[in-house]
Formats: structure tokens, C-alpha cells, sequence
């Protein structure tokens, strides 16, 4: 006990001293808080000092906060989870604070998103956001559909004030606003463009301005990445833009726009992405030969009418370099393609991931398009969506009882989604546990597998589980139920992925 308080609790409470006694114990107890107060706030400081975050010098540090707070751009010019920011960086602690506002290079990446009509103050959060940037190269990515004309003309007057310093900007705004944007012509370093619009119904091109400054090769020499909602109705002026192109994404495009942008830029192009590929109606009177893209390594086509412009597409293009592949037929044309036997057996040394969707109704169609894919020697990872007749085709080849020998000697990843049937079935459940457990030497053992369906039954899975219990495989099970699984898989077995939707499937609804 201190000696100070000591002497003063001996003094005698009927003392005339009395109320100095109190007095001395009041601001003996508020001393004696503030300095536990200093006390904890010091533990607190060593324990932050001996952390291991404490102890990397700033210029790691600055590389962190880059990683977590600059994005990174798909194809389409979208974002992946980006949440983190400068500012709540600087929240952390004085330190943290002080790094990031001193690092110009960390707000040289600005992202907006919003969903309402007005944003108050846009326009300075924007000014002052590009100010702390210094010099450095900029990247913007504007989504901001519902913004009124103010807003968007007060964002779009602003890029083109920075022009000169923009790297990478990506617009996700209403269709008027675009115009403004394209008029002017000084992007010296842009690299990389995306103009996305509102889901609305669109002509068959899409008339932006008649100037396109923009598009320009000497104003803009490094353009390498470019997506547009759809054709462009004045891009016969501007081919010399797409000469040094490696990424070209496209929302909406018929098949006879995708092959003029293919050979524009067949010398530089090394990823196209049609996220909704239309047949054709219209013809301008050319003869379009074939075209060998030695250097496309990526491709994808999605169809939304019909196959029949997948299906002139594919016969007009060779791609000898291919290494990952996406195609979508559309669910309710079920007629074959002729041109894909002749486009996959170009890929049968380079193709190592193929995504496809096919909803085929009778077996024989099936088999058809299955066998047009199965003599990729080269493939990795098959991402497989479909009806039950090309699920069935597919499990069937790749099982032990195949009939022509192993397919997809290399395959490691293999995922499934099928709709309209039951999983697992006795086919399906050979074939992953021939797959996982390397019995065969012809072919590497599965890694990874993912499994997305409908409708399942108790009975099914319990035998699924007994099939695959000593198997060293990643199994990841997703279904459209809010029922527990746990008691079926052990967690080093399967992952569980609930997703909204039906409830299982009873033993009864199987039988039926």
C-alpha cells in the first residue's frame, strides 16, 4: 500500500480533517486511474510494436496496401471483391494513416460505385482523391447507371481533364452519356477501356458519335484492353485503333461483326470474350475466308437466339494455340454443329481448360457433341454444364467401362452442373471413384471436383459417400437446398455450399 494513503486512512474519521481526508482519497483514486489508463494504453503500444506487421519496413507496407487496394480488371472490364480503400486503411492507427497519405502511388486507383440518381460532393471526393495522387498514371472505374446528366457530365469533365494521365478506365453509365466521353482525343497512356450501359434493348450497332476522337491510333498507341456493350456502327474508321489489341470483350455482337474484329486484330489478339453471340441477318457481300488466329489463347462465345451464329462462327476461324476455351449453346436449339468436330480437332494439343454448356434432349445428339470434345489429349480442367442426355454421354466416357479407351488423359479439375435429373446416379458414381483413386495408369488421378444439381436424393448420397471414402480428392457438393449434409460428408471430404432453392429430393420422388 502506498504510504500516502496509509497516513491518510489512519487519520480518524471524527477528525475535524474529515472532509480534507476525503478530498486526498478522491484525488488519490483519480491519479491513481490515469495512471492505469497510461499504463494499459502502454501495454497496448508494445504489444502493436512486437507484432509482425509492426516490424516490415513502410516500403513493404506501401506494396501491401497496393495489392489490397488496387483492383484488378477482367476481361469485361469488371472488378473482383474490391472493398478495401485508402481511407479505411488510415482508420487502422496514426501510422498506417500517416503511410498512406504520404503514398501518391496508392490513390492513383479511384473506385466509385453507386446506385442512386445524385451523389452529393462527387465531384470534389473525386478532385480531391486525384490531387493526392500526384503524377502518377490513373485508373478509374466509374458504375454509376442511374446518375443524372449533372452527376455523369460533372464525372465525365473530370476524366477528360485527367486524360492525359489515364491508364485504365472503366464507365458503367447510361448510354447518352458516352458521346462526351469519346469526343475528346488526348489519352496518351490509356491501356485499357470498358464501356458498359443498363441491360436495354439494342440495334444492331451502336452509333456513339460520329467523331470518335478516342479511337484515334495516334492519340491512343497502347490500347490493349477493350470492352464495348456492342458493335460499333462506325468501326470501319477506326481499325488502326484495334492493330495492337490483346483483350476485345463485346456484350452483344452477331457473327459476322465477331469475325471482322478477329481479323482486324488477328496479329495481336490473344483473348476474345462474346458474352451474347447472335446469328447474323444481314450480309455486306464479302466472301470471308478462313482465318487462322496462331495467336488467340482465349475464346469465348455464348449464343442467346440460336447455334446458327455459333455455328458460321466456328466454321471460319482455326485457333492452333488455343489453351482455354468457353462455349454456351443456346438451351432450346438442340441441332448439330457441323463446323465443331473440324475447330476441336485443331485443339487437341493445346486446349487445357474448356467451360460448355449443352442442354441436348436425346442421347444421340449427346453423344454427338461429346465426342467432339472428348480427343483433347491436352486438357486440364473441364467445366461441364448440361441436360441429363449430354451429362450422361459424358460421365459414360470418362468412366471405366469407356469403350474407345481413356479420355482426358491430363484432366485434374472436373466440374459438373446439371439440371433436370438426379445426382448422383450409378454412372457418375463409377466413374469419380475410377477418376480419384488412380487406378487406371493411363490417366492422372482427379484433384478437384465440383458437383452443382437440382435435385438429390438421401439414398444417392449415402452411397456417394461410401463410394468416395478413401478418396484423397477435393469433392465439393452444391445444391439448391437448405438441408444438412454434415453427418453424410466429413469435413476433409467435401466442402458444403448452400445455395437457395428446393429441398431435397425424397427416395420416393427417385423411385418415381
Amino acid at each position: 500500500m502506498p504510504l500516502e494513503l496509509h497516513q491518510t486512512i489512519q487519520i480518524p474519521l471524527d477528525s475535524p480533517n474529515r472532509r480534507d481526508t476525503r478530498l486526498r482519497l478522491e484525488q488519490f483514486i483519480i491519479d491513481m486511474e490515469k495512471e492505469m489508463r497510461q499504463t494499459i494504453l502502454e501495454a497496448k503500444t508494445s504489444i502493436n510494436v512486437c507484432a509482425s506487421i509492426s516490424t516490415l519496413p513502410p516500403e513493404l507496407i506501401t506494396e501491401i496496401f497496393i495489392l489490397a487496394c488496387h483492383p484488378e480488371y477482367d476481361a469485361t472490364g469488371g472488378l473482383g471483391n474490391q472493398e478495401m480503400c485508402p481511407l479505411r486503411l488510415g482508420a487502422v492507427c496514426k501510422a498506417w494513416r500517416d503511410l498512406a497519405w504520404s503514398f501518391r502511388q496508392l490513390w492513383s486507383s479511384i473506385v466509385f460505385v453507386s446506385r442512386y440518381r445524385s451523389t452529393f460532393d462527387l465531384e470534389d471526393v473525386l478532385d480531391s482523391w486525384i490531387s493526392r495522387s500526384g503524377n502518377h498514371p490513373l485508373s478509374i472505374h466509374i458504375d454509376a447507371p442511374c446518375l443524372i446528366s449533372s452527376c455523369a457530365e460533372s464525372i465525365i469533365g473530370i476524366l477528360i481533364s485527367t486524360a492525359s494521365r489515364c491508364k485504365n478506365v472503366s464507365l458503367h453509365l447510361w448510354r447518352g452519356h458516352f458521346p462526351h466521353f469519346v469526343n475528346c482525343d488526348r489519352w496518351p497512356i490509356l491501356q485499357q477501356l470498358s464501356f458498359k450501359m443498363p441491360d436495354l434493348p439494342m440495334p444492331r450497332e451502336w452509333d456513339i458519335g460520329k467523331s470518335l476522337a478516342i479511337f484515334r491510333s495516334s492519340n491512343m498507341p497502347q490500347i490493349k484492353h477493350l470492352h464495348l456493350p456492342q458493335y460499333v456502327k462506325y468501326f470501319h474508321i477506326w481499325p488502326s485503333a484495334l492493330r495492337s489489341l490483346t483483350t476485345f470483350s463485346v456484350d452483344y455482337i452477331y457473327d459476322d461483326q465477331a469475325y471482322h474484329i478477329l481479323r482486324f486484330t488477328s496479329s495481336s489478339l490473344q483473348e476474345f470474350v462474346a458474352q451474347k453471340l447472335m446469328s447474323g441477318e444481314y450480309s455486306d457481300g464479302e466472301e470471308h475466308r478462313t482465318l487462322i488466329l496462331s495467336i488467340l489463347r482465349s475464346l469465348v462465345l455464348k449464343s442467346i437466339d440460336c447455334n446458327a451464329g455459333l455455328k458460321k462462327l466456328l466454321s471460319k476461324i482455326i485457333t492452333p494455340s488455343m489453351k482455354e476455351l468457353t462455349i454456351g449453346l443456346h438451351d432450346y436449339d438442340h441441332s448439330p454443329i457441323p463446323s465443331m468436330p473440324d475447330f476441336m480437332s485443331n485443339l487437341s494439343r493445346s486446349l487445357q481448360r474448356l467451360h460448355i454448356t449443352c442442354f441436348q434432349d436425346s442421347l444421340g445428339d449427346g453423344k454427338s457433341l461429346i465426342s467432339c470434345i472428348l480427343n483433347v489429349k491436352s486438357l486440364l480442367e473441364l467445366n461441364f454444364t448440361g441436360g441429363q442426355q449430354s451429362y450422361k454421354a459424358l460421365v459414360d466416357s470418362l468412366g471405366p467401362a469407356a469403350s474407345s479407351g481413356e479420355h482426358f488423359p491430363l484432366l485434374e479439375i472436373f466440374t459438373i452442373t446439371v439440371k433436370m435429373c438426379f445426382l448422383p446416379d450409378e454412372g457418375l458414381q463409377e466413374m469419380l471413384v475410377y477418376r480419384c483413386s488412380g487406378v487406371s495408369t493411363t490417366c492422372v488421378r482427379l484433384k478437384t471436383v465440383h458437383i452443382t444439381t437440382s435435385r438429390c436424393c438421401w439414398k444417392g448420397m449415402n452411397v456417394l459417400r461410401k463410394a468416395l471414402a478413401d478418396s484423397k480428392s477435393e469433392i465439393t457438393f452444391a445444391t439448391v437446398n437448405h438441408c444438412c449434409l454434415s453427418q453424410f460428408f466429413p469435413p476433409f471430404l467435401i466442402q458444403l455450399i448452400w445455395l437457395a432453392g428446393e429441398d431435397w429430393a425424397s427416395d420416393s420422388d427417385e423411385e418415381s
